[in-house]
């Protein structure tokens, strides 16, 4: 996760300056995670959605800022807490609310229904007419040199991990999109965040 925490740090406050553009009420709010580390007992990591004013992107940077990848010691990642803390969040009544997990790493086999429901959640939290809730991944996938070179237990992870994340979306009602090398993640983000998505 190394990439896309790293350009996320150089491209937020572009990629906020796009989205406020399109919805001049933006609110943004970010869980970062990873599997519970045995020293920090770290598993997510919040910023609370605050209004994209200058000083609420100045905060959201310097969480950024201080992200750094690592941690946990094995494959799966702690998704599913990530999503139900995205879904505890207050969102207004009349959001378009769009929830965009990135991540490389599916949650522990008996977590995915946890997961799921922390997606279906987040849909069906009541809101104005017009106001839809959607759930995106942005998904970096391994090289097809990499999956070659690699022993058979570590595609079945690389496989499972791309499997959970198309059923995340689909559950999500958003798109999965493959964050490959040569994009930068404004690019991937922008994409799934359409402008469509704000129309109206």
């Amino acid at each position: 996760m190394a990439r896309p925490i790293a350009d996320l740090r150089e491209d937020l406050k572009r990629i906020v300056r796009v989205l406020s553009d399109l919805a001049p009420s933006l609110r943004a709010g970010v869980v970062a995670y990873r599997d519970r580390d045995r020293e920090s007992g770290y598993e997510t990591r919040v910023f609370d959605p605050q209004e994209m004013t200058p000083p609420g992107l100045d905060a959201l940077q310097a969480f950024i800022d201080e992200l750094r990848p690592g941690g946990g010691g094995d494959w799966p990642e702690a998704v599913e807490v990530a999503l139900a803390r995205a879904a505890s969040f207050r969102w207004r009544s009349d959001a378009k609310l769009r929830v965009v997990l990135i991540g490389d790493a599916h949650p522990r086999r008996l977590q995915w229904d946890a997961a799921f429901a922390a997606i279906e959640s987040l849909r069906a939290a009541p809101g104005a007419p017009g106001a839809t809730r959607r759930v995106s991944v942005i998904y970096p996938p391994q090289s097809e040199q990499g999956l070659r070179n690699a022993s058979p237990a570590k595609r079945r992870i690389h496989e499972t991990s791309a499997r959970f994340m198309a059923l995340a979306a689909d559950r999500g009602g958003g798109r999965c999109v493959e964050f490959t090398p040569g994009r930068r993640l404004e690019q991937v983000l922008l994409s799934v965040i359409e402008q469509g998505d704000f129309a109206g």
